[in-house]
């Protein structure tokens, strides 16, 4: 079932600890998406009539955001802002619903703990200004999985745990292009012409709608252990290192891993530049390869350089 939450912290009677508790509650709940933020003390709401009484007072113009609370130190406001702000880039736009109670139970953490981490961690060495980091309205998913990947490298080091890394690191890839092919266009064949088919110097790339990574698990493995402690279900899994290729294709998403050459032929395109006919060809073994090479222009997985 897909839905959402919607979090606000600063109430009367709230403060930073009431909020990491609720934080811990709503991403336990595996939402597709939370959606934090402070209370707006609204002309003509109840709480606006009575800011004296509830000790609460906001701007006077929108968005009308307090600016003071009885219950909330300025300190600890903005510790439940940095917090919100995590939470918003590594939960929802890092694409994490998929994978991040596995995370917390593997790692035995609170996500409110592990999301101020991420915040301190994104501060400190990485030296991101706060202000860019509480301005998450701008980070995209493309930008936040390499920062996923290596503080998880840094989180399951130094908690003993890195056996477990390329499992970690699977899943977070595998969610991030579940998620972006399912946002993405249908992977759709291009029409091409005679002459374009024959051209040994006519250039193709990857099709921007597939996504390409190296995995080091099965993709059907992958998709089925949600909700298993990494720990318990490693053993399990068998150890397969290769490309999978995701794709949308009649409303479907499409994952499989694919041959050694056919792999090294796709990801041989995936540039913007792309590659000639002739030099994909000569990535092929001479009795599949064209066989192979219209397959891929066939289902729309190869596409003209524009």
């Amino acid at each position: 079932m897909t839905f959402g939450l919607d979090l606000i912290y600063g109430l009367p009677g709230d403060n930073h600890q009431g909020f990491t508790a609720s934080i811990d509650y709503a991403l336990e709940q595996q939402p597709n998406q939370v959606d934090i933020f402070p209370l707006s003390i609204l002309p003509g709401t109840e709480i606006y009539a009575n800011q004296e009484r509830f000790q609460i007072f906001g701007e006077q113009q929108p968005p009308y955001l307090q600016t003071e609370n009885h219950s909330y130190s300025s300190a600890d406001f903005a510790a439940s802002q940095e917090l919100a702000a995590s939470a918003d880039i590594f939960y929802n736009r890092g694409r994490a619903v998929g994978f991040f109670r596995q995370l917390m139970t593997t790692l035995q953490e609170k996500p409110s703990r592990f999301l101020t981490d991420f915040y301190l961690w994104l501060n400190g060495t990485k030296q991101i200004p706060r202000e860019k980091i509480l301005d998450a309205g701008h980070w995209e998913p493309a930008q936040i999985r390499p920062l996923q990947l290596e503080f998880c490298r840094f989180i399951f080091t130094s908690a003993n745990k890195n056996k477990l890394l390329p499992l970690v690191e699977d899943l977070i890839n595998f969610n991030y292009c579940c998620a972006e092919t399912l946002l993405a266009g249908e992977c759709v064949p291009q029409k091409l012409s005679r002459v374009q088919r024959k051209n040994p110097n006519q250039r193709f790339i990857l099709n921007p709608q597939v996504q390409l990574y190296r995995f080091s698990y099965l993709l059907e493995e992958l998709g089925e252990i949600a909700d298993f402690r990494l720990d318990k279900v490693v053993k399990q899994l068998h150890r397969q290192a290769g490309y999978g290729i995701f794709l949308q294709q009649g409303g479907e998403l499409i994952m499989e891993m694919l041959d050694d050459q056919f792999a090294a032929m796709l990801t041989k395109a995936d540039s913007a530049e792309g590659q000639t006919l002739r030099q994909l060809m000569d990535m092929l073994d001479r009795h599949s390869g064209k066989e192979l090479l219209d397959f891929a222009l066939q289902q729309g997985l190869l596409v003209t350089v524009p």
